[in-house]
């Protein structure tokens, strides 16, 4: 039995917003470009940090980043938070054009020194597991943005769900087309193929796929591990995706998605590419097949 749901994924009008931000949420210090936070760490500091409490706003120096928290100084020795108040931590360099947003939560003070404890922006559950093959991307050419902004082109998601007795495949692909009659309500039964899809899409599937490797995947965006830092921070990206487990009663999802690219993020020598779907992932099964991938794995890993 096959299933097959035709959907238009219409972003023209937020287009701008999701790829030149200016205010960006970050869950860690380390999405801020390197050249940048150095501006805020230290004694020597050319920039404060900016720490809002509901109506109380302050500065505080940088003084450490860790993995889990940051330790500021306030400026205002007077003022005082407590333990397990929310903080919001405003990264705003006066020579950069882009504002850098971190939720926190008081872990610890000692005198005028606060440990802050960053609190993860995205509110979907984040899955984490390995995949047997490295996810490839595509960075999309800026003439998409212009494309898609003037409406000179059509998104359309193809979701196919076959069951063949206890298994169930489940493909997700977006795909970029043009002369697509979208006000057709025969839309979900049409047969589109590559012959529909714009020239410049054509062009970009051409190219060679870059690789990364999955750090984790939740219904609204993935984060990806690479090698090679990308020439670029922001964007749209196009996501290649096999998820699969040893399990034969659990369902199998291949992705093709495109998104946003949120920024990138590096620590030592590692480089992650943060991204959101132009559309977010159906609860059922997607959810269902990362519980079982993340438990499989779980399993395995102690058992060794």
């Amino acid at each position: 039995m096959i299933t097959k749901v035709n959907e238009i994924i219409d972003v023209s009008d937020k287009i701008h917003e999701l790829i030149y931000r200016d205010r960006i949420l970050i869950r860690h210090p380390h999405a801020i470009e390197p050249r940048v936070l150095e501006g805020f760490l230290g004694s020597n500091n050319q920039e404060n940090v900016v720490l809002v409490n509901g109506e109380v706003t302050t500065h505080a120096t940088l003084l450490r980043v860790n993995d889990n928290s940051m330790v500021v100084k306030l400026c205002d020795e007077s003022l005082r938070f407590d333990r397990h108040q929310s903080i919001l931590a405003v990264f705003n360099h006066s020579a950069y054009d882009k504002i850098f947003l971190l939720q926190t939560t008081v872990e610890k003070i000692i005198f005028s020194e606060y440990w802050l404890k960053y609190i993860d922006p995205r509110f979907d559950k984040r899955y984490k597991f390995p995949l047997p093959t490295p996810v490839k991307f595509y960075l999309m050419p800026p003439t998409f943005y212009r494309l898609i902004k003037n409406r000179e082109v059509q998104i359309i998601r193809h979701k196919i769900v076959q069951k063949e007795g206890d298994q169930e495949k489940v493909s997700v692909n977006d795909d970029v087309y043009h002369g697509i009659n979208l006000n057709d309500s025969r839309l979900k039964d049409l047969e589109l193929s590559t012959d529909n899809f714009h020239p410049d899409y054509k062009s970009l599937l051409a190219r060679i796929l870059r690789e990364g490797t999955l750090k984790d995947i939740s219904l609204g965006g993935v984060c990806l591990a690479v090698t090679e830092e990308p020439y670029q921070d922001s964007g749209l990206i196009l996501l290649h995706l096999e998820i699969s487990s040893h399990d034969a009663h659990t369902p199998t999802l291949s992705l093709k998605m495109l998104g946003a690219m949120r920024g990138i993020s590096k620590k030592n020598e590692a480089c992650g590419i943060h991204v959101a779907f132009l559309k977010r992932l159906d609860a059922h099964p997607s959810d269902f097949i990362f519980t079982k991938l993340e438990d499989h794995y779980s399993e395995t890993k102690h058992s060794i």
